[in-house]
C-alpha cells in the first residue's frame, strides 16, 4: 500500500525529479546536564559540533534554538563556540612569535606554522600581529622581490601628462609617496577624518581625466567632501558638485558659481541630482519652479504674513465666483490668532490630535466643518498653511513655526487682499522661442486682472487710470492708477480698498530669457497685469542653489537631503515644496532666510517704480487694516 509523500523532497522523488528525500528529523530533547556537559566537552569546538553532540541538525535556526537554552540557563558559551575553529587557538602565542621572527613574509609565517595558506588564516595571522604589536618591519614582502624594495617602474613625471590614463588610486599614492601631496584637503583644510589621515584625491579641475597635470589635479573632493554628497546618484555627481564649487567666484562678498545662464545651472541640476530621472532636463526645470515658490513662502514667512496666508486655494474671479484660479499664495484677513499646546507633542498633529489639545486648554471649537483627514505635521514633515476646518465665509488654517510643542491657528476670510503667483516661463536653450513662453504669460496677466475689483484703464499717453467698484456698489474713477492705489493703502482706507485685491507676480528666468533690464513682451505683459511684479534674479537662484543645496554646511544637511529624497527619486517622498516640506529642513531654511534677509538682493522690482521693502510695508498695512475690521465684526 503506498502512501501520499510527506515532503517536498519526497513529491519531487517520487516524480523523478532527481532530489532525494529530505529525512524527516525526530525532535530531540535534552537537559540541563546533559546541554551542560555538551559545551564543556573538549571536542565541542564549534557551534555546529555542540548540535551535534545534542543530537540536533547543526543549522541556522537549531543554532539559534542553542543561544536561547545558554540564554534561558544562564550559561555563557565558549567564545570557540559559534564560530569557525581558528588555527592558531591550539599555538603557543610563543611559537606564533618565533615563526614571525624567522620568516620573511605571510606565506613563509604560516608554512613554519604548518597551517594551510588561505585567506582566513591570512586574515587572522594579521589580527594576531595588530593585536599583540609584534614587529614585521624585516618582512620583504612578496616573494619575488627576493627582499629588494624596488623603485616604481613609471616615473611619476611620465604619469603627470595630459593624453595618458592613470589609475586615480595610483596617482594619489605616488604623489604622497613622493612627497608632492600629503595628507590635507585643500578645501576644509582637515589633515584627519574619524582618527585617520585624510586619504588624498586627485579630481580633475577640467573634467578631462586624461588630464594629469600637477596643476589640474585638486585636492578637493577628500573624505568629508564626499560623505557630503553621498547621498548623490553617482560618483560623477560628485565630482561635478565639486567642480561647480571650485568654478565659483566671489561678488559682493557672496560666493557664487558662474553660470552662463540658467540654463547652464539647469543643465548642471541635470547631470548631478536628477541623472537617474527619465527626464533630467525637465526634473530640474520643476525643482527650479519649485524652489522659487518656497523662496516666495520664506518671504512671506519672513515678513511676518503667515498668519494669513493660505496655499493653492481657489481664487474666484472678481464678480464670477463659478469660475475660480489656483495660485500659489493668498494673503486674508485673519482673527483668533491663537497659540495652542500641543497634547501629544510625540504624535503626529492629526486633526484629532488638534481637538484633544484644544479641549485641554478650554478652546471651544465647532466641529461641523472639521477636515478629519487634515494633518498638519507627521513623524519628519509638516504642512504649511493647513487648512483643517470650513465655515461659512471663513477657513481655519493651522501651522507650525519654530516651537515644535505648540502650534498656531488662524481663522481666515474666504475674501483675500492680496495674491502672490510664481511663474517661470521662458525659451530653453538653443531654441529662438517657445510656444508656451507667451501663453504663460497672457495666463498669469489674465488672472492678474479679473480677480480684484480695481481695474485698469489704458489710456493714450501711455498712463494707467483706475477704475474701482467701491463698498457701496458705486464706480469711480482715478486718473493715476498706481497713486490711487498707494493713497488708499498708506491712508487705509478701507471704503477704497473693500474690493481691491493686490496682486503680486514673482517670475524667474528660464534658459536666456529675459534679464531686469531687458523686458521682452512677455515681460511687458506681466508688469501691465500685476500691481507688484518681481524678478528672482539668476544670481540670486544661484546663490541658494550653491550655498544651501550643494554646500557643505552641517546645518543645511537636512535641507539637502530633503532636497534630493524629493527630486532625485532615491526612494523619498516628497518633502521638499511649499505645501510639504521636512521638520528639519524647514527649520534650517526659516533661519537661513531670518538671518540672510537677502529679498533685496535676490529680487528686482519690475513694477512699480519702488523698492521691495515698500511691497513688505504695503502688505502689512493692509493685513492691519482688514485683520481691524473683520476683527471688529
Amino acid at each position: 500500500m503506498s502512501h501520499p509523500p510527506r515532503t517536498v523532497g519526497d513529491a519531487l522523488s517520487n516524480r523523478g525529479g532527481g532530489k532525494t528525500a529530505t529525512p524527516k528529523m525526530i525532535r530531540r530533547r535534552y537537559t540541563e546536564q546533559q546541554f551542560r556537559d555538551a559545551v564543556a566537552d573538549p571536542d565541542t569546538k564549534t557551534m555546529a559540533d555542540l548540535c551535534r553532540a545534542l543530537g540536533i541538525v547543526p543549522r541556522g535556526a537549531n543554532y539559534e534554538t542553542v543561544r536561547r537554552f545558554a540564554a534561558k540557563i544562564e550559561l555563557e558559551l565558549p567564545q570557540r563556540v559559534g564560530r569557525r575553529p581558528n588555527p592558531f587557538d591550539d599555538l603557543e602565542a610563543s611559537l606564533v612569535r618565533e615563526a614571525i621572527a624567522s620568516s620573511t613574509s605571510i606565506a613563509a609565517t604560516l608554512r613554519f606554522l604548518d597551517v594551510s595558506d588561505r585567506e582566513t588564516p591570512r586574515r587572522l595571522l594579521k589580527a594576531f600581529i595588530r593585536e599583540h604589536g609584534v614587529d614585521v618591519t624585516h618582512w620583504t614582502g612578496q616573494g619575488w622581490a627576493r627582499g629588494q624594495r624596488r623603485p616604481p617602474r613609471v616615473p611619476l613625471d611620465s604619469m603627470l601628462v595630459s593624453g595618458r590614463r592613470v589609475s586615480g588610486t595610483s596617482i594619489r599614492r605616488r604623489l604622497i609617496a613622493e612627497g608632492v601631496r600629503n595628507h590635507r584637503c585643500e578645501d576644509c583644510l582637515l589633515t584627519d577624518w574619524r582618527g585617520a589621515p585624510i586619504p588624498p584625491a586627485a579630481d580633475h579641475v577640467n573634467g578631462d581625466s586624461w588630464d594629469n597635470r600637477l596643476e589640474n589635479l585638486s585636492n578637493y573632493q577628500c573624505a568629508c567632501t564626499v560623505e557630503t554628497f553621498s547621498r548623490l546618484p553617482s560618483t560623477t555627481s560628485r565630482r561635478l558638485l565639486s567642480r561647480l564649487k571650485r568654478e565659483a567666484q566671489p561678488r559682493d562678498g557672496i560666493t557664487l558659481t558662474r553660470y552662463q545662464s540658467v540654463d547652464a545651472l539647469q543643465n548642471a541640476l541635470a547631470a548631478s541630482v536628477f541623472n537617474k530621472t527619465n527626464a533630467p532636463k525637465k526634473a530640474a526645470g520643476r525643482a527650479l519652479g519649485t524652489l522659487v515658490e518656497l523662496v516666495t513662502f520664506y518671504m512671506v514667512r519672513d515678513w511676518g504674513l503667515e498668519s494669513s496666508l493660505a496655499i493653492e486655494r481657489g481664487l474666484p474671479e472678481y464678480g464670477n465666483a463659478d469660475i475660480k484660479h489656483n495660485v500659489e499664495f493668498t494673503l486674508h484677513p485673519a482673527r483668533a490668532n491663537d497659540a495652542v499646546r500641543r497634547h501629544r507633542p510625540e504624535r503626529s498633529l492629526t486633526c484629532r490630535e488638534m481637538l484633544l489639545s484644544f479641549a485641554e486648554q478650554g478652546i471651544e471649537f465647532n466641529r461641523d466643518g472639521l477636515r478629519p483627514l487634515a494633518s498638519l505635521s507627521g513623524r519628519t514633515k509638516l504642512r504649511h498653511a493647513c487648512v483643517f476646518a470650513e465655515d461659512d465665509g471663513s477657513f481655519w488654517v493651522s501651522y507650525i513655526t519654530g516651537n515644535a510643542d505648540e502650534f498656531e491657528i488662524a481663522e481666515l476670510k474666504d475674501e483675500p487682499y492680496a495674491m502672490l503667483e510664481c511663474k517661470r516661463v521662458g525659451v530653453e536653450e538653443g531654441q529662438k522661442k517657445g510656444p508656451q513662453t507667451i501663453e504663460k504669460a497672457k495666463q498669469g496677466a489674465y488672472v492678474a486682472r479679473s480677480v480684484s475689483g480695481l481695474q485698469r484703464i489704458p489710456l493714450k499717453d501711455g498712463s494707467v487710470a483706475a477704475l474701482v467698484e467701491e463698498a457701496d456698489g458705486t464706480l469711480s474713477t482715478h486718473d493715476d492708477y498706481y497713486g490711487f492705489l498707494q493713497d488708499a493703502i498708506d491712508s487705509g482706507d478701507l471704503q477704497a480698498l473693500q474690493n481691491v485685491i493686490l496682486t503680486v507676480g514673482v517670475v524667474s528666468n528660464h534658459g536666456n530669457w529675459f534679464t531686469a533690464e531687458e523686458h521682452n513682451k512677455e515681460m511687458r505683459v506681466l508688469a501691465q497685469s500685476y500691481d507688484w511684479l518681481l524678478f528672482l534674479t539668476d544670481s540670486g537662484l544661484a546663490e541658494f542653489i550653491v550655498d544651501v543645496l550643494q554646500g557643505e554646511q552641517e546645518h543645511f544637511e537636512a535641507t539637502r537631503r530633503a532636497f534630493v529624497a524629493s527630486f532625485g527619486r532615491l526612494g523619498g517622498a516628497t518633502q521638499f515644496t511649499k505645501v510639504i516640506i521636512d521638520k528639519a529642513a524647514d527649520q534650517e531654511l526659516t533661519d537661513y532666510f531670518a538671518s540672510e534677509q537677502p529679498w533685496s538682493r535676490w529680487f528686482n522690482v519690475i513694477t512699480p517704480d519702488e523698492p521691495i521693502q515698500k511691497l513688505r510695508d504695503d502688505l502689512l498695512q493692509l493685513k492691519s487694516v482688514h485683520d481691524q475690521a473683520w476683527e471688529a465684526t
